[in-house]
């Protein structure tokens, strides 16, 4: 006899009170999608009407790039430097990389039409030795565009994503489809998705605020119930004796409303109105114990499916500098790590474009052998914080050149570069090369001037 299979789950059960059992409400509950999946209209609505949407969308695209970036070319061409940073303000990169991580944020994904002019029809793949001139950059998001083909290789590293896309522009009567090569767009997506999910959302990516549509809702709903209390805050109530009398009368809701016309302009500022000998005048208060607490806890909430700290995102002070310090430094590593993983490809994609176009009156469209950029901080020292930070590394280079483990040249080349001034301390092999080499000399001309000496001690001593 072969005994059946069963799933089985462990925990403790009352099978008097049925607390754990079958008939346990809470073993009722099961996970599943209660909200849909969001639209156009309603990631419009919520970007549009709901501020705190829109600081989720909003705050890491614009603290990205606030501070910019510093470009660093090989033997400090400070020419080549100038002539980037000027096709960055003609073409307004700066503005247009928010706005493209904007809109990746809020849609789940977004393109930068490059406007490299190669000669080539648009659906064909980029020939980075041809370009001419890069003449724009245009920002599309996910809903004027279509995955039109996808590369099929499962070999490849690019297996699965997108080869074509088809674009229709938005706010225009012209129906035309335009089919644009996936090496002529730069692409920024949002909310990761796993392959599966990808293939039901015709392969883009979800809108950040997919995830936290539930927190968001829950923390509208508690503000503006919140509100609602305020309004019925304190409820008025007077007592008129024999109402129903007074309503079956002639005229009896016309004399009911004067005499509550009356009570409202008698009451002053001050508390005191008039009544007559039989009624009563009182105020009930709406209790709103815990409110505060829990629409706290509802952005507490919000913060961390967003991952921005509370302060920063509902715009809260800390009361503690050193809470205020650390609370900045957490959101500003954050910031450095977005920009390192989802910013800088779509930088330096655009630094690449503008260095091997043609046009380029100093590369001559041929890429420098070294090039890069660095994002500059968010944190910003104190003069303090810089020398005492100076003093400890100066300590710790005269320890190294001391014992021998780097040479006083080896640690000016790294601290004093022409990028400015660095803590990190990268060997160069030429550097020790040549410095062996010299070394070498100089033992060699030791050893002759000691022998040199010899020979004249020697001579002198004969002469005597």
């Amino acid at each position: 006899m072969t005994a059946k299979n069963r799933n089985t789950t462990d925990a403790f059960y009352n099978n008097i009170n049925k607390s754990g059992t079958a008939y346990d409400p809470i073993n009722q509950y099961v996970f599943g999608m209660v909200d849909e999946v969001l639209d156009r209209s309603k990631l419009d609505d919520l970007y549009r009407y709901n501020w705190v949407a829109r600081r989720v969308v909003d705050l890491l695209a614009e603290d990205s790039i606030r501070n910019w970036i510093d470009l660093i070319f090989n033997e400090d061409d400070g020419e080549l430097e100038a002539y980037i940073s000027g096709r960055f303000d003609e073409l307004k990169i700066k503005e247009k990389l928010v706005h493209l991580v904007v809109l990746g944020r809020l849609y789940g994904d977004a393109v930068m039409i490059t406007g490299s002019l190669d000669g080539d029809l648009p659906e064909m793949p980029l020939n980075e030795d041809s370009i001419k001139t890069i003449s724009c950059f245009t920002n599309l998001d996910r809903y004027q565009l279509t995955i039109d083909k996808r590369y099929e290789n499962p070999l490849m590293p690019n297996y699965g994503e997108p080869e074509i896309y088809s674009i229709q522009l938005a706010n225009t009567s012209n129906a035309d489809i335009y089919k644009i090569h996936e090496s002529r767009v730069i692409r920024f997506s949002g909310s990761y998705l796993t392959d599966h999910l990808l293939s039901q959302n015709q392969y883009f990516y979800d809108s950040e605020l997919q995830n936290i549509y539930t927190a968001l809702k829950h923390y509208g709903i508690a503000t503006q119930n919140g509100a609602q209390l305020l309004v019925d805050f304190i409820t008025k109530v007077l007592k008129i004796p024999d109402l129903a009398t007074i309503l079956e009368s002639e005229n009896g809701e016309t004399k009911l409303l004067t005499r509550i016309r009356y009570a409202i302009a008698q009451t002053s500022s001050i508390g005191l109105t008039t009544i007559g000998e039989d009624e009563e005048y009182s105020k009930i208060q709406t209790p709103i114990t815990g409110l505060v607490e829990l629409i706290k806890l509802f952005m507490d909430v919000i913060s961390a499916a967003s991952k921005i700290p509370k302060t920063v995102l509902f715009g809260q002070a800390l009361g503690t500098l050193s809470g205020a310090g650390e609370t900045t430094r957490v959101y500003y590593d954050l910031i450095k790590n977005y920009q390192e993983h989802k910013v800088r490809p779509v930088i330096e994609r655009v630094i690449k474009l503008l260095l091997i176009a043609k046009d380029n009156p100093i590369t001559k469209g041929k890429e420098p052998e070294k090039w890069s950029f660095k994002f500059k901080p968010l944190w910003q020292e104190t003069e303090k914080e810089t020398i005492e930070k100076r003093k400890i590394q100066a300590e710790s280079d005269a320890l190294y050149i001391d014992r021998g483990v780097l040479s006083a040249e080896e640690v000016a080349i790294n601290r004093f570069s022409p990028s400015g001034y660095s803590l990190e301390t990268t060997l160069d092999e030429a550097i020790r090369t040549t410095m062996a080499i010299e070394n070498e000399k100089d033992i060699e001309l030791e050893r002759l001037r000691v022998e040199n000496e010899e020979l004249k001690a020697v001579s002198k001593g004969n002469i005597k």
